[in-house]
């Protein structure tokens, strides 16, 4: 039992380790290495590249918490809107 519990765990920890490496912890996003990764096993996909035109600048005037919240915020909007694209 000691021994299914541990196995329980390190599958747990190696799941969230993987989940680390692979998002985006700020905005929940796959991230570089994700893509990387996808790329190997999707033949045809389509990516997306976005730019917050002199974000720097938020974050120098308002701080990086607002910044983070404003890319947050940004990322739920973005992902409603491929959301309605995908399921009409």
């Amino acid at each position: 039992m000691l021994h299914s519990s541990m196995e329980e765990q390190i599958d747990l920890k190696s799941k969230e380790l993987e989940k680390q490496f692979l998002q985006d912890s700020l905005t929940d996003l796959p991230n570089r290495e994700a893509l990387f990764k996808n790329m190997k096993n999707i033949p045809k996909f389509h990516i997306a590249i976005l730019d917050i035109s002199s974000f720097k600048n938020i974050n120098d005037a308002y701080g990086v918490e607002l910044g983070n919240k404003v890319l947050q915020k940004f990322t739920k909007k973005v992902k409603l809107q491929l959301r309605a694209q995908i399921i009409p």
